[in-house]
């Protein structure tokens, strides 16, 4: 009889920490260790992390390889002192048939967000006047990326980049 308890007992010991390996599996410490754990498992080629947008508990991580023009956005989302993966978009292509490639995304928890990459190194600045009415400017630029985290969800709009000097370089309709 005892060592039937003792069986019972272990069971239920090994049932209850499986539980646990289980329910927190994929939550992590640091949020550079949850986008690292992203790239493993989505195979994304890209290694060099650019920028990351934050709103409230959600992340946006740029991640990127300039000389084969591709990015990746992983998202991520911290609960209380533990970080889980959010929204991603992988494999995306950096177009070079005009001054700036635009990215824009939408995710439930963020908002829309924007990515614009510069192809002429002459562009100092960005700006978008959307239909909506919302007008901002993109000039921080990271490894010749800028992003910003918009509270809106029409990104259809005129794109301007200009120059040091104020010059219009182009304008794109989206």
């Amino acid at each position: 009889m005892k060592r039937e308890r003792k069986l019972v007992r272990n069971v239920f010991i090994i049932s209850i920490i499986l539980f646990i390996f289980y329910y927190f599996g994929g939550y992590y410490l640091s949020n550079k260790a949850c986008v690292e754990d992203i790239i493993r498992g989505l195979y994304v080629e890209e290694k060099d992390i650019i920028m990351e947008l934050r709103h409230n508990n959600e992340f946006q991580t740029l991640v990127a390889d300039l000389e084969k023009g591709t990015y990746s956005i992983i998202g991520t989302r911290k609960i209380g002192f533990l970080y889980r993966t959010s929204d991603c978009s992988t494999h995306q292509t950096i177009k070079r048939d005009s001054a700036v490639h635009v990215y824009y995304g939408y995710s439930s928890n963020i908002g829309l967000y924007y990515y614009v990459y510069r192809n002429n190194k002459a562009v100092d600045k960005v700006e978008v006047e959307l239909y909506n009415g919302i007008k901002f400017t993109l000039d921080e630029w990271h490894q010749d990326f800028a992003g910003i985290i918009v509270d809106t969800d029409g990104w259809s709009g005129v794109y301007r980049a200009y120059d040091v000097n104020g010059n219009l370089i182009e304008e794109n309709q989206r």
